[in-house]
């Protein structure tokens, strides 16, 4: 619990679990978290922990850039829009060299890194320890919501708020609380 609200909280460590990103199945979307657990027992492995990968498009589509073991599915997004998505700094959650980053999307097009497994989604909770500057404390924009964050360490840490929530507060936790330096938004409304 902080500040009154409460959250799900999952820290991993990627030299010790596996992230791995899972959209399809024979051609179509994996819809729900009971087809996801059979499709990962199907390939005898272990479920662990799963979330919504990021903010999708009518039909189960990614939103932005979508790599899964090294296989570029989806491009990296470059688009304005309206919604969380498109508001900027957006931003990119992805592994290289079993490392995981989390960079602006105007960074990671400057990187030209060829990740294991990336998404995009968006905005930027935090870039470098700062909070996205359009948020507001006072926001009555209010819903519960998922992201991911990294510490100094290299740790990913996975969140899912239990109530509703702004996104200021949201990126507070992973700031003060979580003590990430970079955090990304991940979905709303949830």
């Amino acid at each position: 619990e902080d500040g009154g609200h409460s959250y799900l909280v999952y820290r991993l460590d990627p030299k010790l679990h596996q992230l791995k990103l899972y959209w399809q199945k024979d051609g179509k979307p994996i819809e729900t978290f009971e087809q996801l657990h059979q499709h990962v027992h199907e390939q005898n492995g272990e479920l662990l922990l799963a979330t919504n990968g990021g903010i999708f498009e009518p039909g189960y589509e990614p939103t932005g850039l979508h790599i899964e073991d090294g296989r570029e599915l989806l491009p990296l997004n470059k688009d304005a829009g309206k919604g969380n998505f498109y508001l900027e700094p957006n931003g990119v959650f992805f592994i290289h060299n079993e490392k995981p980053f989390i960079l602006s999307t105007s960074e990671y097009a400057a990187e030209k890194r060829q990740p294991e497994m990336a998404f995009q989604s968006g905005p930027l909770l935090l870039r470098q320890g700062k909070i996205h500057h359009r948020f507001r404390k006072a926001s009555t924009n209010v819903y519960i919501r998922s992201g991911i964050g990294l510490t100094d360490k290299g740790k990913v840490i996975l969140v899912l708020s239990e109530d509703k929530v702004n996104l200021f507060t949201f990126a507070q936790l992973f700031q003060e609380r979580l003590k990430c330096i970079d955090a990304l938004y991940l979905d709303g409304g949830i």
